[in-house]
Protein backbone atom coordinates (compact mmCIF):
# COMPACT_ATOMS: atom_id res chain seq x y z
CA UNK A 1 0.00 0.00 0.00
CA UNK A 2 0.99 3.58 -0.60
CA UNK A 3 -0.27 7.03 0.15
CA UNK A 4 0.27 9.71 -2.33
CA UNK A 5 0.49 13.62 -1.13
CA UNK A 6 0.57 16.83 -3.17
CA UNK A 7 1.75 20.15 -2.59
CA UNK A 8 3.55 19.30 0.49
CA UNK A 9 5.94 20.66 3.07
CA UNK A 10 8.00 19.70 5.76
CA UNK A 11 9.49 20.97 9.05
CA UNK A 12 12.18 20.80 11.19
CA UNK A 13 10.39 18.85 14.19
CA UNK A 14 9.58 21.23 17.09
CA UNK A 15 10.14 24.37 15.21
CA UNK A 16 8.33 26.84 12.27
CA UNK A 17 10.81 26.61 9.72
CA UNK A 18 9.67 25.07 6.24
CA UNK A 19 12.74 22.82 5.17
CA UNK A 20 11.09 21.51 2.02
CA UNK A 21 8.34 21.87 -0.10
CA UNK A 22 7.17 19.15 -3.21
CA UNK A 23 4.61 18.96 -5.50
CA UNK A 24 3.84 15.41 -4.95
CA UNK A 25 5.63 13.19 -1.95
CA UNK A 26 4.29 9.21 -1.86
CA UNK A 27 5.05 6.80 0.60
CA UNK A 28 5.31 3.23 0.25
CA UNK A 29 4.53 1.07 3.24
CA UNK A 30 6.62 -1.82 4.79
CA UNK A 31 3.77 -5.07 5.20
CA UNK A 32 5.95 -6.81 7.11
CA UNK A 33 7.05 -4.31 9.61
CA UNK A 34 3.54 -2.71 9.85
CA UNK A 35 2.47 -6.06 10.80
CA UNK A 36 5.33 -6.51 13.70
CA UNK A 37 5.29 -3.05 15.18
CA UNK A 38 0.78 -2.66 14.35
CA UNK A 39 1.13 0.56 12.92
CA UNK A 40 2.35 2.05 9.83
CA UNK A 41 5.62 1.58 9.01
CA UNK A 42 6.83 3.51 6.01
CA UNK A 43 9.34 1.50 3.47
CA UNK A 44 10.03 3.80 0.71
CA UNK A 45 9.91 8.16 0.35
CA UNK A 46 9.86 9.61 -3.09
CA UNK A 47 9.78 12.96 -3.33
CA UNK A 48 8.80 14.73 -7.33
CA UNK A 49 11.08 17.76 -7.53
CA UNK A 50 11.74 19.04 -3.75
CA UNK A 51 12.59 22.52 -3.51
CA UNK A 52 15.15 21.81 -0.30
CA UNK A 53 16.39 25.06 2.00
CA UNK A 54 19.09 23.82 4.41
CA UNK A 55 20.07 27.52 4.86
CA UNK A 56 17.35 27.56 7.82
CA UNK A 57 19.00 25.10 9.51
CA UNK A 58 21.98 27.20 10.13
CA UNK A 59 22.59 29.16 13.25
CA UNK A 60 22.02 32.49 13.39
CA UNK A 61 25.67 34.75 13.62
CA UNK A 62 29.00 34.70 12.11
CA UNK A 63 32.66 34.34 13.78
CA UNK A 64 34.63 36.73 14.10
CA UNK A 65 36.28 36.68 10.64
CA UNK A 66 32.82 37.28 9.28
CA UNK A 67 32.87 33.36 8.20
CA UNK A 68 30.01 31.21 8.49
CA UNK A 69 30.31 28.66 11.24
CA UNK A 70 28.64 25.08 9.49
CA UNK A 71 29.22 22.67 12.52
CA UNK A 72 26.33 23.89 14.06
CA UNK A 73 24.44 23.39 10.88
CA UNK A 74 25.84 19.92 10.29
CA UNK A 75 24.98 18.88 13.82
CA UNK A 76 21.32 19.87 12.97
CA UNK A 77 20.75 18.02 9.80
CA UNK A 78 22.84 15.03 11.07
CA UNK A 79 19.66 14.50 13.80
CA UNK A 80 16.81 15.22 11.63
CA UNK A 81 18.28 12.01 9.65
CA UNK A 82 18.61 10.13 12.71
CA UNK A 83 15.34 10.56 14.10
CA UNK A 84 14.39 8.66 10.59
CA UNK A 85 13.48 5.22 11.32
CA UNK A 86 14.67 3.76 8.37
CA UNK A 87 13.80 2.55 4.87
CA UNK A 88 14.37 4.35 1.23
CA UNK A 89 14.46 8.01 0.10
CA UNK A 90 14.29 8.84 -3.85
CA UNK A 91 14.91 12.19 -4.86
CA UNK A 92 13.26 12.59 -8.18
CA UNK A 93 14.84 16.13 -9.50
CA UNK A 94 14.48 19.01 -7.46
CA UNK A 95 16.70 21.36 -5.80
CA UNK A 96 19.09 21.61 -2.60
CA UNK A 97 19.68 25.11 -1.10
CA UNK A 98 23.05 25.13 0.82
CA UNK A 99 24.32 27.76 3.39
CA UNK A 100 28.05 29.29 1.79
CA UNK A 101 30.93 27.60 4.12
CA UNK A 102 32.82 30.91 3.38
CA UNK A 103 30.21 33.00 4.99
CA UNK A 104 28.91 34.77 1.85
CA UNK A 105 24.86 35.58 1.45
CA UNK A 106 24.67 34.59 -2.13
CA UNK A 107 23.47 30.41 -0.79
CA UNK A 108 24.80 27.31 -2.63
CA UNK A 109 21.96 26.39 -5.21
CA UNK A 110 22.26 22.73 -6.09
CA UNK A 111 20.12 21.66 -9.44
CA UNK A 112 19.57 17.40 -8.16
CA UNK A 113 19.42 14.65 -11.06
CA UNK A 114 18.50 11.65 -8.79
CA UNK A 115 19.53 10.79 -5.33
CA UNK A 116 18.78 8.24 -2.91
CA UNK A 117 19.33 7.08 0.94
CA UNK A 118 18.77 4.09 2.32
CA UNK A 119 19.28 3.01 6.06
CA UNK A 120 19.05 -0.28 7.68
CA UNK A 121 19.70 0.27 11.65
CA UNK A 122 22.96 2.24 11.48
CA UNK A 123 23.75 1.42 8.45
CA UNK A 124 23.17 3.84 5.41
CA UNK A 125 23.68 3.95 1.62
CA UNK A 126 23.39 7.26 0.07
CA UNK A 127 23.86 8.28 -3.96
CA UNK A 128 23.55 11.56 -5.53
CA UNK A 129 23.79 12.91 -9.50
CA UNK A 130 23.89 16.74 -8.99
CA UNK A 131 23.90 20.02 -11.28
CA UNK A 132 26.57 22.16 -9.69
CA UNK A 133 26.20 25.97 -9.27
CA UNK A 134 27.34 27.83 -11.86
CA UNK A 135 30.81 29.30 -9.80
CA UNK A 136 31.78 25.38 -8.76
CA UNK A 137 31.87 23.88 -12.22
CA UNK A 138 29.95 21.09 -13.97
CA UNK A 139 28.00 18.07 -12.49
CA UNK A 140 29.35 16.07 -9.32
CA UNK A 141 28.16 12.09 -8.40
CA UNK A 142 28.54 11.09 -4.65
CA UNK A 143 28.01 7.48 -3.32
CA UNK A 144 28.69 6.33 -0.18
CA UNK A 145 28.03 3.95 2.35
CA UNK A 146 28.37 4.31 6.41
CA UNK A 147 27.79 2.50 8.86
CA UNK A 148 27.72 4.15 12.78
CA UNK A 149 25.56 7.11 14.90
CA UNK A 150 25.19 10.29 12.65
CA UNK A 151 25.81 12.43 15.45
CA UNK A 152 29.10 11.05 16.43
CA UNK A 153 31.83 11.23 13.98
CA UNK A 154 33.73 8.86 15.74
CA UNK A 155 31.30 5.86 15.28
CA UNK A 156 31.69 6.40 11.58
CA UNK A 157 33.28 3.46 9.39
CA UNK A 158 32.98 2.76 5.59
CA UNK A 159 33.90 4.95 2.25
CA UNK A 160 33.07 7.39 0.05
CA UNK A 161 33.78 8.17 -4.04
CA UNK A 162 33.72 12.12 -5.24
CA UNK A 163 32.90 12.22 -9.28
CA UNK A 164 33.29 15.88 -9.96
CA UNK A 165 33.30 17.00 -13.50
CA UNK A 166 34.29 20.55 -15.57
CA UNK A 167 34.95 21.47 -11.55
CA UNK A 168 36.27 25.47 -11.58
CA UNK A 169 38.64 25.41 -9.22
CA UNK A 170 38.31 29.24 -8.45
CA UNK A 171 34.99 29.23 -6.99
CA UNK A 172 35.67 26.08 -4.76
CA UNK A 173 38.57 28.01 -3.56
CA UNK A 174 36.99 30.64 -2.56
CA UNK A 175 33.64 28.72 -1.31
CA UNK A 176 36.33 26.65 1.12
CA UNK A 177 37.98 29.63 2.36
CA UNK A 178 37.35 29.49 6.08
CA UNK A 179 39.44 26.41 6.57
CA UNK A 180 43.01 27.54 5.70
CA UNK A 181 43.91 23.62 5.11
CA UNK A 182 41.87 22.85 2.84
CA UNK A 183 42.19 26.15 0.48
CA UNK A 184 45.79 25.67 0.59
CA UNK A 185 45.85 22.35 -0.89
CA UNK A 186 43.39 24.01 -3.98
CA UNK A 187 44.57 25.19 -7.07
CA UNK A 188 43.45 29.08 -7.17
CA UNK A 189 42.31 29.22 -10.95
CA UNK A 190 41.82 26.34 -13.52
CA UNK A 191 39.78 22.99 -14.40
CA UNK A 192 39.30 20.01 -14.99
CA UNK A 193 37.79 16.63 -13.60
CA UNK A 194 38.88 15.09 -9.85
CA UNK A 195 37.95 11.73 -8.11
CA UNK A 196 38.06 10.91 -5.04
CA UNK A 197 37.96 7.38 -2.55
CA UNK A 198 38.16 7.46 0.86
CA UNK A 199 37.89 4.58 3.14
CA UNK A 200 37.39 5.28 7.27
CA UNK A 201 37.04 3.73 10.18
CA UNK A 202 35.69 4.78 13.51
CA UNK A 203 35.87 8.28 12.14
CA UNK A 204 39.27 7.72 11.31
CA UNK A 205 40.76 8.36 7.39
CA UNK A 206 42.71 4.99 7.00
CA UNK A 207 43.35 5.20 3.18
CA UNK A 208 42.78 8.11 0.57
CA UNK A 209 43.24 8.44 -3.15
CA UNK A 210 41.96 10.22 -6.08
CA UNK A 211 42.62 11.05 -9.99
CA UNK A 212 42.84 14.76 -10.95
CA UNK A 213 43.12 15.99 -15.04
CA UNK A 214 43.29 19.81 -14.92
CA UNK A 215 44.22 22.56 -17.32
CA UNK A 216 44.95 25.93 -16.97
CA UNK A 217 45.92 25.51 -13.49
CA UNK A 218 47.10 28.02 -11.02
CA UNK A 219 48.66 27.27 -7.78
CA UNK A 220 49.44 29.51 -5.09
CA UNK A 221 52.90 29.42 -2.78
CA UNK A 222 53.31 26.16 -0.99
CA UNK A 223 51.78 26.20 2.81
CA UNK A 224 55.14 26.24 4.11
CA UNK A 225 56.07 30.11 2.74
CA UNK A 226 52.08 31.14 2.83
CA UNK A 227 53.34 33.61 5.51
CA UNK A 228 55.93 34.90 3.52
CA UNK A 229 55.48 38.30 2.39
CA UNK A 230 57.49 37.47 -0.71
CA UNK A 231 56.11 34.19 -1.77
CA UNK A 232 52.59 35.68 -1.43
CA UNK A 233 53.87 38.53 -3.86
CA UNK A 234 52.34 38.46 -7.42
CA UNK A 235 53.61 35.91 -9.88
CA UNK A 236 55.27 33.93 -7.34
CA UNK A 237 53.03 30.67 -7.88
CA UNK A 238 53.22 28.09 -10.38
CA UNK A 239 51.42 27.91 -13.36
CA UNK A 240 50.71 24.51 -15.29
CA UNK A 241 48.94 24.70 -18.81
CA UNK A 242 47.75 20.44 -18.21
CA UNK A 243 48.05 18.51 -14.82
CA UNK A 244 47.35 15.17 -14.20
CA UNK A 245 48.02 13.15 -10.86
CA UNK A 246 47.10 10.26 -9.32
Amino acid sequence: PEAVFRRVELGEPGRSNVLLRAPELTVGFDAWRTLQTGKLEAGRITLVSPDIDLERLTPQGASSTGAAQPAGGERRKAKILQRWRGGRIELQGGTLRLPDPSGSANSLTVQIRRATIRRTEDRWNAFGLVFLPERLGGTARIAAQLEGDLEVPSTWSGALRFDGTRLLFTGWHDVLAYSKTLSRSLPVGGNGDFMLRVRFDKGRIERADGELRADDVSLDAPPWLADDPVARAPGRGLRLEHLGAN
